[in-house]
Formats: structure tokens, C-alpha cells, sequence
């Protein structure tokens, strides 16, 4: 990471979906997980050295494994993101994707709908901190 950047802003999430909650959640861990992992402190766009642009593009919850009575047996949660990390100060995107996939499954009947989000979006907030922190 370029050594300037010691701040990162993370602006309203836009979202595209029906989920409203997702933009909370998924700003509120990316934050979390700076704040745990030392490497970038939240800050303010104007402040901030570096600006994450995040759009929620897709939600889909769907039927995953079935059982031998063709009864669904877990379900799939996949959100989908378009994502760019930005040099503020340059001005220029670091690291973008297009398409950033997260799933998290749930055993139906034995778990929630909202442990499958979770855990999508424990996966979107691994990958995003993977690529631009850790991938440096």
C-alpha cells in the first residue's frame, strides 16, 4: 500500500437490492475489521487518504442441496458488490472489481436466513481487506 495512505473513508454503501440492512452491516464490519487489523483508521472523505466505493448490486437467497425426497436441505445467500479502493490523494483506483461474489450457506430448518447474510458478508469483508491491505 502506497505509504501515504494512513486513512480510509468508506462513503455511503448504494445499494440495489431490497435488502435495506445491507449497507449497515457491511459498512459497520469493513470498519470493525481496520479497526482490528491496525492497518488503516476510518476517517472522513476530505480527511482520508483512501476511499472504498462500494454498490451492492445483488442479493439472491436460493435452494443449494437437496435430499433424496427433493426436499431443500440448505440454501445459499450470495450478495454480489461492485467495489473500488482509491488513492484520494492521486487520484487514481488502486484496486476495483466489477464483481465481487460472497456466499454463505444455511441448513434449512436448522439455522436462519440471517446466519446465511452473515456469513456472505463475512466473506465479501475478508476479500475487500484481502485486496487492499494484505495484498500489498
Amino acid at each position: 500500500m502506497p505509504g501515504h495512505i494512513r486513512l480510509v473513508a468508506i462513503p455511503l454503501i448504494e445499494n440495489e437490492t431490497l435488502e435495506f440492512d445491507l449497507p449497515d452491516r457491511i459498512k459497520e464490519r469493513l470498519q470493525q475489521e481496520y479497526l482490528k487489523s491496525q492497518t488503516l483508521k476510518i476517517g472522513e472523505l476530505g480527511e482520508a487518504q483512501s476511499s472504498l466505493e462500494i454498490k451492492i448490486l445483488q442479493f439472491i437467497d436460493e435452494p443449494a442441496t437437496y435430499n433424496a425426497q427433493e426436499s431443500v436441505q440448505e440454501y445459499r445467500v450470495l450478495i454480489q458488490l461492485e467495489v473500488n479502493f482509491k488513492d484520494e490523494v492521486k487520484d487514481k483506483i488502486l484496486w476495483q472489481a466489477q464483481s465481487l461474489d460472497g456466499s454463505g450457506y444455511y441448513q434449512h430448518g436448522l439455522e436462519t436466513r440471517e446466519q446465511g447474510k452473515a456469513r456472505a458478508i463475512d466473506k465479501l469483508i475478508e476479500e475487500i481487506l484481502n485486496k487492499t491491505v494484505a495484498g500489498w
